[in-house]
């Protein structure tokens, strides 16, 4: 099976989902405009392509390439977490119950949010209830390690659900796209060409 572009683009999302969850978890912050296109991602419920679902990712292309470089150590952390997001992903479809529920959930959020404009801090804390009564059901944990000055701070914690509920989107739409585990294993060159001509780059950074 080939590789597309849109299972490239998917999977790019997952590691930059990563890579935001590991910077905030770390400093406390994520550049602007990270949140509101993680909750536009996740309210998407019909996108017209991957790239919608996904938004730019140009952050996510260059982490996945990194972990696609061999012997890269320097981004270990977030490649446990780009792991661990794909097999929280994998474990949710195994649970229609609960993928039923997250669904409708999330259709009422985009509802009211369209109808209310809700700011960010209120889609926030919705999204993180959301994922605290259906992702966190699930008996796999990711366990987010970083500075505790930030991530005692529930403000924190519930930003690092959205990041964490937005690349398990991604995951999913990797898996629709016919993304598979073993393509890291058989396919790598071909991810790390098609991410490389997605990202409009040469050579790996």
């Amino acid at each position: 099976m080939a590789v597309t572009d849109n299972q490239v683009l998917a999977l790019a999302g997952c590691a930059q989902a990563a890579t935001w969850v590991h910077d905030l978890a770390r400093n406390g912050s994520v550049p602007d405009g990270v949140l509101t296109q993680a909750i536009d991602s996740i309210l998407e419920l019909s996108p017209d392509s991957a790239g919608v679902a996904v938004g730019p990712c140009d952050t996510g292309l260059l982490q996945l390439l990194q972990q696609l470089s061999p012997g890269s150590n320097e981004q270990r952390p977030v490649g446990l977490y780009l792991g661990q997001i794909i097999a929280l992903q994998d474990q949710l479809r195994n649970k229609p119950d609960t993928v039923e529920e997250l669904g409708t959930r999330l259709r009422q959020l985009s509802r009211k949010s369209n109808l209310f404009a809700l700011d960010q801090e209120n889609l926030v804390q919705a999204i993180s209830d959301i994922y605290l009564d259906t992702i966190s059901t699930l008996s796999l944990r990711i366990q987010v390690t970083g500075n505790a000055r930030w991530l005692s701070q529930a403000k924190i914690q519930a930003r690092i659900r959205v990041l964490l509920l937005y690349g398990i989107r991604c995951a999913w739409l990797w898996r629709q796209e016919g993304g598979r585990k073993w393509h890291f294993l058989l396919a790598r060159r071909q991810m790390v060409r098609q991410a490389r001509s997605l990202h409009g780059i040469s050579e790996i950074v």
